[in-house]
This record gives structure tokens, C-alpha cells and sequence, in this order.
């Protein structure tokens, strides 16, 4: 009887020996599988932010484009009315010269 409940407490210390082993990596792939989720997520929101910004940069560079395009066209357009007028300036004092000598 001494022989099998010695045996019994030998196999009891085993498994309790096993089962601490067990639950130690349960404990450490729980840890591992935390850590991986996390990092995943930080990536994730990183490339979520990064993706933003060129996005921004993008928009801003377009805006500029289209001011500057909006001030040429404006520039283009004062040089135009004032070639106009400088031409009806011109025109007129022309004429006049012509119909005075004529006189």
C-alpha cells in the first residue's frame, strides 16, 4: 500500500508539473497573440494616417494648381482689355489726326 500511494503521489506531481508547464505557455502565447494584435493595429493606423496625408498633399498641390491657373487667366485677361483699350486709344487719335489734315 506505502509502494502505491507513493506511485500515486508521483504521477500526482507530474501532472501538476505538466499542467503548470501548460498553463505557463498558454500564459505566454496569450502575451504573444496580444502583442502581434497590437502591432498589427499600430500598422494598421500608421498606414491609415500616412495614407491621409498624400491624400492632403495631393489636394493642397491641386488647389495650388488651380489658383495659379485662376491667376494667369485673370493676368491674361487684364493684359487683354488692356490691349483693347490701348488699341481704341490708338484708333481714335489716328482717325482724328487723319480727318484734321484732310480739313
Amino acid at each position: 500500500r506505502a509502494w502505491r500511494a507513493a506511485a500515486g503521489d508521483a504521477v500526482m506531481e507530474r501532472l501538476a508539473a505538466r499542467h503548470a508547464e501548460v498553463r505557463a505557455r498558454e500564459q505566454r502565447q496569450l502575451v504573444l497573440a496580444t502583442t502581434h494584435w497590437e502591432r498589427r493595429r499600430a500598422r494598421s493606423v500608421w498606414l491609415a494616417w500616412r495614407l491621409r496625408m498624400q491624400h492632403a498633399q495631393i489636394e493642397r498641390a491641386a488647389e495650388e494648381v488651380r489658383q495659379r491657373t485662376r491667376q494667369f487667366l485673370e493676368r491674361c485677361e487684364e493684359l487683354e482689355a488692356e490691349a483693347a483699350v490701348s488699341a481704341l486709344g490708338d484708333g481714335a487719335s489716328e482717325g482724328g489726326g487723319a480727318s484734321s489734315a484732310a480739313a
